[in-house]
């Protein structure tokens, strides 16, 4: 075969191909079961009372529904946020009480806005999953569309979360949205799409403050990656970050007196978490002793890989047995735990510095899945239940490494697709975002960051698998 011959070959099998309407239809089908499935498992599992930051959500829509405006700041609230009074600040934006107020209407009776919260979290869920496999059935070859629907149907981790009233899995299915928006305004050099795709990405930050990061980094890569009116898609892009941006200053104000885009977080506790992040441990053990330290319990199973020394645990003890003794925390405590946490940094900063590089890691290596998947397997017989829960385990290992392949691959050729480009660039920043800067392990923070690594490992793997055949031949 002559050498144009072997590139005319090469440019047919690396053009997406039609898909033939059964097949469409197929996966498609596929694809909707799985979700309906996925949506009937989170209403199901939504009961029982407020709990953790459920109050705090439900408080605020509440006011707003009844009132039709948030309650500007307390004194009290102004002491904690000017640091004069111990607490927890009202940092939070106002975006997710205002969706629990639209969703609750007047009905705040807790298992009914469970449902209603986890219908329309998991409504929304699927909703963005389905743009995404559109999006990627425009980039792969027909035969792999079965296998893609299964992958994005069957994967709990975008759904985990929906049964709760917060901001992680809204923030999740509006983030996804805006990505197949955002790229679909770079295939269609459309500055109207860019403008509809950034207001959705600026949205988030709405939710949950930290993806204020996010869209501006991304509209700046929308704007490189089209061949055409690069001006007009940063512009349109901008101007819809710069509306929400302008709405979230103007909430600011109204609540504390004060032009400001956010507040500060301030938590009673903030000092146990200081001191939890710098050793290597895993969520569950962080969180246990932070939490166990709120309700006065004395954090004996703290391992001992988390001193540096014995000093340290000595000092550790002292502020352990005085909690203990007084049958809570308190200001003093907390203080004693951030100075430890400074301590830590300046004798060990090696240790401190591996923890950090540890928190992204374990950020996606972990054995989580879904509550209501949990739930519903257990009328699963265990041997059942253990197989089921080994592949799926599997399954997140897997994704993990075509995720960390198509990030190498794209540092290594360049981005040869946008809507994978953006999605590599989201979980990229998220994931140093929240592991490294934010010195966080919440998995729950890497709820956004599932569909986009999904997408991405599935369209480098199925063009890469496409470009081997055409080798081939």
């Amino acid at each position: 075969m002559s050498e144009p011959e072997k590139s005319d070959v090469r440019s047919r099998a690396s053009a997406p191909r039609s898909q033939p309407p059964n097949a469409s239809a197929a996966a498609t089908l596929l694809l909707g079961a799985l979700l309906t499935v996925q949506i009937l498992l989170a209403i199901r599992s939504a009961t029982g009372p407020l709990a953790g930051d459920e109050p705090y959500y439900a408080a605020k829509a509440r006011y707003f529904a009844e009132h039709h405006r948030f309650a500007p700041a307390s004194s009290s609230e102004l002491a904690v946020e000017s640091g004069r009074r111990w607490g927890v600040s009202d940092w939070r934006p106002p975006g997710y009480p205002l969706f629990v107020a639209f969703v609750a209407g007047r009905n705040f009776d807790p298992p009914g806005l469970h449902r209603r919260v986890a219908a329309i979290q998991s409504g929304l869920m699927a909703i963005a999953i389905i743009l995404v496999f559109r999006t990627i059935a425009r980039l792969t070859s027909n035969r792999s569309h079965l296998a893609i629907a299964a992958a994005l149907g069957v994967a709990p981790w975008p759904f985990e979360f929906t049964t709760l009233i917060g901001p992680d899995s809204l923030t999740a299915s509006v983030s996804a949205i805006g990505l197949v928006v955002l790229a679909s305004a770079v295939r269609k050099s459309s500055a109207r799409a860019a403008f509809a795709g950034a207001l959705l990405l600026s949205i988030t930050f709405t939710f949950r403050p930290e993806t204020i990061v996010l869209p501006p980094l991304l509209i700046v890569a929308a704007a490189l990656l089209s061949s055409r009116h690069r001006r007009h898609i940063f512009l349109a892009g901008v101007g819809a970050f710069a509306i929400v941006l302008a709405g979230q200053c103007a909430y600011r104000e109204a609540f504390v007196g004060r032009l400001q885009v956010f507040g500060p977080q301030r938590l009673p506790d903030q000092g146990a978490f200081d001191w939890a992040g710098t050793w290597i441990g895993t969520e569950h053990e962080n969180d246990y002793f932070v939490f166990s330290l709120r309700n006065g319990q004395g954090a004996r199973s703290v391992p001992d890989r988390a001193f540096g020394d014995a000093a340290e645990q000595a000092a550790f003890e002292t502020i352990i047995n005085r909690v203990q003794r007084e049958g809570g925390y308190s200001e003093t405590d907390d203080r004693a735990f951030a100075a430890l946490a400074r301590k830590r940094w300046h004798d060990h900063p090696v240790t401190v510095l591996a923890a950090r590089l540890w928190h992204p890691i374990h950020l996606w290596v972990n054995s989580e899945t879904n509550s209501q998947l949990l739930a519903a397997f257990t009328r699963v017989p265990r041997r059942v239940r253990q197989a089921l829960l080994g592949m799926l385990l599997l399954f997140k290992l897997a994704a993990i490494a075509a995720f960390a392949f198509a990030v190498v691959q794209t540092v290594r050729k360049g981005p040869a697709e946008p809507f994978s480009a953006l999605c590599i660039l989201f979980v990229v920043v998220r994931t140093v975002l929240i592991g490294v800067i934010l010195n966080s392990q919440g998995h729950r923070l890497m709820v956004s960051d599932w569909t986009p690594l999904l997408a991405s490992s599935i369209v480098l793997l199925a063009q890469t698998g496409r470009h081997h055949r055409a080798n081939a031949h």
